[in-house]
């Protein structure tokens, strides 16, 4: 299972680029090789007691058609919601 304690989202929502395509300083963005969604990465940060402060945070990629929008905690210096409940399209 991944991520069994649980992520959250620590960053935002960017599009991933296709260096293949992208050239002379135009951005491509990537697209999945299998279904042709957009590709679209986001920092979480695992929910693991266990872990040491550089092991939490990691990038995960996500297939949508469009960028996707996590929610917001309500109020400031609240901890991030799941990552399961905040993705949105």
């Amino acid at each position: 299972m991944v991520f069994p304690h649980g992520c959250y989202v620590v960053g935002e929502v960017e599009p991933v680029k296709d260096f293949d395509a992208s050239a002379g300083g135009r951005f491509v963005q990537a697209r999945d090789k299998h279904t042709g969604e957009l590709v679209w990465r986001v920092a979480v940060m695992d929910g693991d007691p266990t872990l040491k402060p550089a092991q939490k945070t990691v990038a995960v990629k996500i297939l949508a058609p469009v960028q996707p929008i996590p929610q917001r905690p309500d109020h400031q210096g609240q901890r991030p919601r799941p990552a399961r409940r905040t993705i949105r399209e």
